[in-house]
C-alpha cells in the first residue's frame, strides 16, 4: 500500500510539527547544535508504518495512559536530520495548506 503526497500533507498539516531543536551534545565545546524536525503524533501506528515506508524515519511509543488513564496511548514519527527533512519537505511541500 502506497501512502499518497496529498494524504501525508494532510496528515502533517493537522497532526504534524516543523521545527529545529537545539542542545548542546557532549564533547561539542559548548556550542549548541540545531537540528531539524519533522514530527507527527498518532493512535493508530499502521498509520505510521506507511510515512516510515515512504519517508524512512524512526517510530517510538508514548504511553499517555501514565498521565491519565482515559487518554489513549500514542505512537510518535520523526524525521531529524537536514537530509530527511528536506526529502519529506520536497515530498509534501505541494500540498501542505499551512506553508
Amino acid at each position: 500500500m502506497q501512502l499518497h503526497r496529498r494524504y501525508l500533507a494532510g496528515l502533517l498539516d493537522g497532526e504534524g510539527y516543523f521545527g529545529i531543536v537545539t542542545g548542546v551534545p557532549p564533547l561539542s565545546g559548548g556550542r549548541t547544535k540545531y537540528v531539524p524536525v519533522i514530527k507527527m503524533a498518532t493512535t493508530h501506528p499502521e498509520i505510521l508504518r506507511l510515512v516510515v515506508q515512504t519517508l524512512g524515519g524512526h517510530v517510538y511509543g508514548r504511553k499517555r495512559s501514565a498521565v491519565n488513564p482515559r487518554w489513549k496511548d500514542a505512537w510518535c514519527w520523526d524525521l531529524r536530520t537536514f537530509r530527511t527533512v528536506r526529502q519529506g519537505l520536497d515530498y509534501v511541500l505541494p500540498y501542505l495548506i499551512i506553508k
